[in-house]
């Protein structure tokens, strides 16, 4: 006999995430689509300047559910990270906005994903057409190697 399977539980808490009024640090926490709601909620609630979601499990869908998020809030964040987050090239699509929209962000690192060519090419001219092109643009591959 198996076990009754217990609904998942969210990785983000208050508690434990925020490390002040602007920096919201959840590398490695294990964050998946189903997280993004909650942390909208986070967003919202504050003036976020800073978000680390390196190292999760966001994937595709996570990364163009928090592009959605960051549309639907006030948020203008400095500082990005969706490193290591399984992100290929219809999640590096959906970034496309947040690099048009989030015209405070100078820092925006995306390595260790595998986002291909059209993504990237694509991230990089909404970069170019920025009032202000951000100079963080960190770990896009340019040739595919």
């Amino acid at each position: 006999q198996t076990a009754p399977s217990t609904p998942r539980q969210p990785h983000i808490s208050n508690e434990s995430l925020v490390t002040s009024e602007n920096d919201i640090e959840l590398t490695g926490r294990g964050l998946a689509l189903e997280d993004i709601p909650a942390l909208e909620e986070l967003l919202r609630a504050g003036r976020v300047k800073r978000l680390n979601l390196a190292k999760n499990n966001l994937g595709d869908a996570g990364v163009a559910a928090l592009a959605q998020a960051l549309l639907r809030t006030s948020t203008q964040l400095e500082y990005l990270s969706l490193a290591d987050n399984g992100v290929g090239e219809s999640g590096g699509l959906a970034i496309v906005p947040i690099v048009q929209k989030q015209v405070d962000l100078h820092s925006l690192f995306l390595a260790k994903n595998n986002m291909g060519p059209k993504a990237t090419a694509a991230i990089l001219a909404a970069n170019a057409n920025r009032a202000q092109p951000m100079k963080g643009l960190c770990g896009l591959v340019l040739d595919g190697a």
